[in-house]
Protein backbone atom coordinates (compact mmCIF):
# COMPACT_ATOMS: atom_id res chain seq x y z
CA UNK A 1 0.00 0.00 0.00
CA UNK A 2 1.90 3.44 -0.75
CA UNK A 3 1.32 6.48 1.32
CA UNK A 4 -1.43 8.96 0.70
CA UNK A 5 -0.50 11.99 -1.30
CA UNK A 6 0.75 15.05 0.07
CA UNK A 7 3.16 17.15 1.18
CA UNK A 8 5.16 14.02 2.65
CA UNK A 9 5.12 15.04 6.27
CA UNK A 10 3.19 12.68 7.50
CA UNK A 11 4.50 9.78 10.20
CA UNK A 12 3.69 6.21 10.42
CA UNK A 13 0.27 7.17 12.35
CA UNK A 14 -0.67 9.33 10.13
CA UNK A 15 -0.04 12.52 12.26
CA UNK A 16 1.09 16.13 10.00
CA UNK A 17 3.87 18.17 11.31
CA UNK A 18 1.39 20.52 13.12
CA UNK A 19 -0.03 17.91 14.88
CA UNK A 20 3.58 16.45 16.07
CA UNK A 21 4.42 19.79 17.24
CA UNK A 22 1.50 20.67 19.72
CA UNK A 23 2.18 16.78 21.16
CA UNK A 24 6.14 18.30 21.33
CA UNK A 25 5.20 21.18 23.31
CA UNK A 26 7.47 20.85 26.98
CA UNK A 27 5.36 20.80 29.93
CA UNK A 28 5.93 23.41 31.95
CA UNK A 29 6.90 22.28 36.13
CA UNK A 30 3.97 20.53 37.14
CA UNK A 31 4.70 22.29 41.06
CA UNK A 32 4.11 25.66 39.52
CA UNK A 33 1.09 27.44 40.53
CA UNK A 34 -1.39 27.97 37.72
CA UNK A 35 -0.88 31.69 37.29
CA UNK A 36 2.95 31.19 37.33
CA UNK A 37 2.60 28.70 33.94
CA UNK A 38 0.61 31.37 32.11
CA UNK A 39 3.23 34.10 33.16
CA UNK A 40 6.09 32.07 31.66
CA UNK A 41 3.70 31.50 28.85
CA UNK A 42 3.83 34.87 27.95
CA UNK A 43 7.31 35.86 29.14
CA UNK A 44 8.98 32.76 26.86
CA UNK A 45 6.30 33.57 23.62
CA UNK A 46 5.49 30.06 23.48
CA UNK A 47 2.15 27.93 23.76
CA UNK A 48 2.33 25.25 26.46
CA UNK A 49 0.19 23.25 28.61
CA UNK A 50 -1.66 24.06 31.33
CA UNK A 51 -3.32 21.60 33.22
CA UNK A 52 -3.67 19.02 30.57
CA UNK A 53 -4.75 22.13 27.54
CA UNK A 54 -2.64 23.82 25.69
CA UNK A 55 -3.19 27.76 25.99
CA UNK A 56 -1.63 30.21 23.89
CA UNK A 57 0.23 33.54 24.40
CA UNK A 58 -2.48 35.55 23.80
CA UNK A 59 -4.87 33.52 26.21
CA UNK A 60 -2.28 33.64 28.93
CA UNK A 61 -1.65 37.38 28.80
CA UNK A 62 -5.36 38.24 28.75
CA UNK A 63 -5.67 35.84 31.69
CA UNK A 64 -2.56 37.17 33.54
CA UNK A 65 -3.67 41.26 32.91
CA UNK A 66 -7.45 40.16 34.72
CA UNK A 67 -5.28 38.35 37.35
CA UNK A 68 -3.16 41.43 37.99
CA UNK A 69 -5.81 43.54 37.94
CA UNK A 70 -8.04 42.49 40.47
CA UNK A 71 -8.23 42.11 44.35
CA UNK A 72 -7.16 39.29 46.59
CA UNK A 73 -10.17 37.80 46.92
CA UNK A 74 -11.33 37.78 43.16
CA UNK A 75 -7.27 36.58 42.58
CA UNK A 76 -8.59 33.56 45.16
CA UNK A 77 -11.58 32.64 43.47
CA UNK A 78 -9.94 32.91 39.74
CA UNK A 79 -7.56 30.26 41.63
CA UNK A 80 -10.33 28.05 41.80
CA UNK A 81 -11.99 28.28 38.69
CA UNK A 82 -11.10 26.19 36.08
CA UNK A 83 -8.93 27.19 33.03
CA UNK A 84 -11.54 27.30 30.25
CA UNK A 85 -13.87 29.11 32.31
CA UNK A 86 -11.53 31.16 33.74
CA UNK A 87 -10.58 32.00 29.64
CA UNK A 88 -14.38 32.62 29.04
CA UNK A 89 -14.48 34.87 32.04
CA UNK A 90 -11.32 37.07 31.33
CA UNK A 91 -11.78 37.73 28.08
CA UNK A 92 -15.41 38.69 28.64
CA UNK A 93 -13.73 41.32 31.06
CA UNK A 94 -11.06 42.49 29.20
CA UNK A 95 -13.80 43.41 26.62
CA UNK A 96 -15.87 45.72 29.01
CA UNK A 97 -12.68 47.51 29.53
CA UNK A 98 -11.27 48.90 26.12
Amino acid sequence: MSRPSGNGSEDDMGRTDTAQAIRSVPKPDPRLPRIEKLRQIVRDRQANRVEGKLVDMYTASVIVQVYDAVNEGNKKKMDATKLPQLASICFKLAGRAS
